[in-house]
């Protein structure tokens, strides 16, 4: 049986990078839900760093990719909502 798509075809990651999808994935649970799904807020972004113990430089890298992946997650699930409709 062949793999289905979404696994044949899955990206990869380059070397590094799973740190950074692994805080996402843990930090997208904090994400407020209403009529939709928010962004993750800031001090869940800044308690995350705190905790692994990032220090000032390491922590803006990490807040800028976190919040460019979020803002691709959030643009991708509007882009989803509007074609339901």
């Amino acid at each position: 049986m062949p793999l289905p798509d979404k696994i044949a075809n899955a990206p990869t990651l380059e070397l590094g990078l799973d740190f950074y999808f692994t805080a996402f994935t843990e930090l997208t649970t904090c994400r407020p839900v209403g009529m939709g799904e928010g962004m993750i807020p800031w001090t869940a972004i800044k308690e995350w760093g705190v905790f692994n113990k990032l220090d000032e430089e390491e922590f803006y890298d990490f807040k800028y990719l976190i919040s460019a992946m979020d803002s691709a997650y959030i643009g991708f699930k509007a882009k989803q909502l509007k074609a339901s409709k």
